[in-house]
C-alpha cells in the first residue's frame, strides 16, 4: 500500500480500507508477543474459523504497572487481487482480565465464500487498560501499543 505511488491508482492514498482506530507504528512490535498467534480453520463450508492460543496474560502479555485489564481488537478485511477492492468482513473487540490464570480466548467463527482472486487480512491492535486515579484509562505510550497483521492468507 505504501508503495502504491501512481495517482491513478485505485488504492486510497490516505490509508487501508476499514482499517480504523489501529495504531501502526515502528516503536512497538506485536511479533514479540509469543501469545498472540492465530490459526484457521474452515470447519464446513462457507464457514472459516479464526482461534487463538490459550496464553496467561500476566506472564504473556508486556503489559506495564498498574495493568486492569488487556483489549484486543481486530478486524478481517478481504481484498480482490485484480481490482483492488477491500470489503470488510468482520472486527471486534475482546476484552482479556489481567492476571495470572490460562485465558482462552473465545472462537470467532464468520461466514466466508470462496473467491479465488482474494486476500484475507488480520489486523490485530493490543491495548492496555490501566488503573489511574480517574479510573481505567487506555494507556498512552506508543511503545506498549503494538498492532499488526496476525495472519494474512488466501480463502
Amino acid at each position: 500500500w505504501q508503495e502504491k505511488q501512481d495517482p491513478a491508482s485505485p488504492v486510497r492514498r490516505n490509508g487501508l480500507p476499514f482499517v480504523q482506530g489501529f495504531q501502526f507504528n515502528e516503536q512497538s512490535d506485536l511479533s514479540s508477543i509469543m501469545a498472540i498467534r492465530v490459526t484457521t480453520s474452515h470447519p464446513e463450508p462457507g464457514l472459516m474459523e479464526i482461534r487463538f492460543a490459550p496464553f496467561v496474560p500476566g506472564e504473556a502479555l508486556q503489559a506495564p504497572f498498574h495493568t486492569d485489564h488487556i483489549l484486543l481488537k481486530w478486524i478481517l478485511t478481504s481484498t480482490s487481487l485484480a481490482d483492488v477492492e477491500t470489503e470488510k468482513l468482520t472486527s471486534g473487540e475482546m476484552i482479556i482480565p489481567y492476571g495470572y490464570e490460562v485465558f482462552q480466548p473465545p472462537v470467532i467463527s464468520i461466514p466466508a465464500l470462496t473467491k479465488p482472486d482474494r486476500m484475507m487480512l488480520m489486523v490485530l491492535a493490543v491495548q492496555y487498560m490501566v488503573k489511574k486515579k480517574d479510573g481505567i484509562q487506555l494507556l498512552h505510550d506508543v511503545k506498549k501499543l503494538p498492532c499488526g497483521v496476525v495472519w494474512a492468507g488466501r480463502w
